[in-house]
């Protein structure tokens, strides 16, 4: 009903600038040789929509899981648009200034591809803080104290934990996303938090307000070291999680 009463809302939701920017962040890697072959685009014009029209944070843009079914529509469409630069009748015109053999026709295309690609991780690649998520860092500043905590985490328990760390326990049975402003998990056994993570739309106020409804419930702490903090039902020290709730540190 939006989209067809009110269009003018929609139009500006789908040409905010993150979402421009998406599509630069799509094509550039690619030196916008998908353009050549717009035909071959379609398939990819129902997940931009429904991923541009979203309000998510993170589903307009390229750092989440939300632009896969694009990924190999596009790269294909960059192949087949590498291939009509050097064969076709329109685009030979323009190439025949620069060279006339195919062959290098092809190498001067295959050269345009990987220099936008090296052009492309100057700005944009998994080792620095350029995304749009709050520092997403590849590697956490106290990724020791989290790989530590992982391993105590007690088996066949109800488990509560972020975003960022729930992939590498999807293993068990019993497990929870916590999220920005969440209540409480009355089922939770087992809360494992990094509260020096401030990713996925976490703040410190968010944790804090977590754990003192954890404490409420008897929950006492198995593990602490460097904002990593795992904690437990009727088990560890409670008097811990109260002292630290009572001298609370932040998040930095």
């Amino acid at each position: 009903m939006t989209i067809v009463l009110h269009p003018d809302f929609v139009l500006e939701n789908i040409v905010e600038a993150q979402r421009i920017t998406t599509l630069l962040q799509l094509l550039a890697p690619l030196a916008f040789l998908p353009l050549l072959s717009p035909r071959y685009l379609l398939p990819i014009v129902p997940a931009l929509g429904y991923n541009f029209l979203a309000r998510n944070f993170c589903q307009p843009t390229i750092y989440c899981q939300y632009m896969t079914p694009v990924i190999p529509f596009m790269i294909t469409a960059g192949v087949i648009g590498l291939y009509r630069m050097t064969t076709s009748t329109h685009c030979r015109k323009i190439m025949d200034w620069v060279w006339s053999h195919r062959l290098q026709r092809t190498g001067l295309g295959v050269s345009i591809l990987m220099l936008a690609t090296i052009a492309s991780w100057t700005y944009q690649n998994p080792l620095t803080d350029n995304t749009v998520v709050p520092s997403a860092w590849l590697v956490q500043p106290n990724e020791t104290a989290i790989r530590e905590g992982l391993k105590l985490i007690p088996n066949d328990t109800y488990l509560v934990t972020t975003n960022a760390y729930a992939p590498h326990l999807a293993h068990r049975r019993q497990l929870r996303i916590l999220m920005y402003d969440q209540s409480f998990d009355q089922n939770a056994q087992t809360i494992f938090l990094n509260i020096k993570d401030l990713r996925w739309l976490m703040d410190c106020e968010s944790y804090r307000r977590y754990l003192e409804a954890a404490a409420h419930r008897g929950f006492g702490v198995l593990f602490y070291k460097d904002g990593v903090l795992l904690i437990q039902k009727g088990a560890g020290d409670i008097e811990k999680l109260q002292d630290l709730l009572d001298t609370w540190p932040g998040c930095e």
